[in-house]
């Protein structure tokens, strides 16, 4: 159903949401023709100041790269991931915005992330905005600038009681599929992971759901969707990224937010994220 979902319907349905379970956001923007990042962020000091009030050079943020693969992004660079741990990594924190969220910024040689840890988490749209703007100054500054990957990708859950609890929110087919077959078990962690591609060729997703008993006896659960282009996308629609960075990015958001839809309980959805 949340597939067959209009771009009016999913927009209506995600600034709807008065509630949710998301613990972080991260948009990823992978690129090549960049040889000095650094005199793009001397010319560009006003441009961040009026989004971020802390900037840090150098700096390696291990929470955020476990989020952000090297060996994905040298992989979808097509360079080696020593390349890529090893670059200069520019940070930028404490964000200027009206939203609560936690934001951090990472920009390199090679790709730029926006981490948005939530806190009373209300649209994406603002870091999506943010993300368009800094493609945009990527362009105007470097003439063999090339995007290779967008993706946003959100990580949501909570913490449950029992199944039941469970089922009130999540789709419990997506967190159960076939056991073995051994007697007197009991299964205390479960991870699926799935990596596709939609059959328009428009883009690709990784879908995460992870089950798992905790010391106390309650149940985690995790739902990690990871919506995004790569350059087989771009190359068969071609797409024209510097033209229409925002709607690109928005039609991404779009179909992470029906992934997400297509997790959750009818109900949970009418009831606009409420618990």
């Amino acid at each position: 159903m949340a597939m067959n979902l209009s771009d009016a319907d999913i927009y209506n349905l995600r600034h709807g949401f008065t509630q949710n379970l998301l613990k972080n956001a991260l948009i990823r923007i992978d690129y090549s023709g960049v040889n000095n990042i650094d005199s793009w962020i001397q010319d560009n000091q006003g441009f961040m100041q009026s989004y971020f009030d802390s900037y840090e050079r150098g700096m390696r943020n291990q929470a955020l790269l476990r989020l952000t693969s090297p060996e994905d992004i040298a992989k979808t660079l097509s360079i080696p991931v020593d390349e890529v741990k090893k670059v200069t990594v520019h940070e930028f924190n404490q964000w200027k915005g009206k939203e609560m969220d936690f934001v951090t910024m990472l920009v390199t040689n090679y790709y730029m992330t926006l981490n948005i840890r939530c806190n009373n988490y209300k649209c994406i749209d603002p870091y999506l905005s943010l993300a368009v703007r800094f493609m945009e100054s990527m362009y105007g500054k470097f003439g063999f600038f090339k995007v290779q990957r967008i993706g946003i990708r959100k990580i949501g859950g909570g913490i449950f009681d029992n199944m039941k609890e469970v089922s009130k929110i999540y789709k419990p087919t997506l967190f159960f599929g076939e056991s073995v077959s051994v007697e007197s078990i009991d299964v205390f962690n479960r991870r699926y992971e799935d990596n596709f591609g939609f059959t328009d060729k428009k883009m690709k997703a990784n879908s995460i759901r992870i089950l798992r008993l905790n010391s106390h006896g309650k149940l985690q659960v995790l739902l990690d969707l990871d919506c995004y282009i790569d350059q087989f996308n771009i190359e068969v629609n071609d797409y024209d990224i510097k033209g229409n960075s925002w709607e690109i990015m928005t039609a991404i958001n779009n179909q992470q937010f029906r992934l997400f839809l297509d997790a959750v309980q009818e109900e949970y959805i009418s009831r606009k994220g409420a618990l």
